[in-house]
């Protein structure tokens, strides 16, 4: 028999928000006890922004991957490098995982700047009988 986990949800954006307006603050209050703009803040709820993200989590008193756990998964981390970067500017610890191995596409270009020889597309060429 095969046991499935169960998926860890966000918490929804509507939940984030009441929960600050609990507590008495607004989106406009962390911006500007940060200096950025109202809109960066709130573009946490829909956007992976670890900074932004820290600055929620920490008004209400919890950690990002409390409120965003799908964000903070090793796979998710490991696929991009521009979230891992994000979060090791913020000091956070997922950032030391190891990056994944490299991609090997092989790009043909066959003589032709756009990538396209003959009308058809050749960046997995590889995979293609050549004439």
């Amino acid at each position: 028999m095969n046991a499935k986990t169960p998926k860890i949800k966000d918490w929804d954006s509507h939940a984030i928000t009441a929960e600050l307006r609990r507590r008495g603050l607004t989106f406009a209050d962390l911006a500007r006890a940060e200096g950025v703009n109202c809109r960066a803040v709130r573009h946490a709820l829909y956007n992976s922004s670890p900074k932004n993200e820290r600055l929620i989590a920490d008004a209400l008193g919890l950690d990002p991957a409390q409120i965003w756990p799908s964000r903070y998964t090793a796979e998710c981390i490991a696929a991009n490098p521009w979230r891992r970067a994000a979060l090791a500017s913020v000091g956070h610890p997922a950032a030391l995982l190891p990056p994944p191995a490299e991609h090997t596409e092989t790009r043909v270009t066959a003589g032709h700047s756009s990538g396209r020889a003959k009308g058809r597309n050749v960046r997995d060429a590889d995979s293609r009988a050549t004439a």
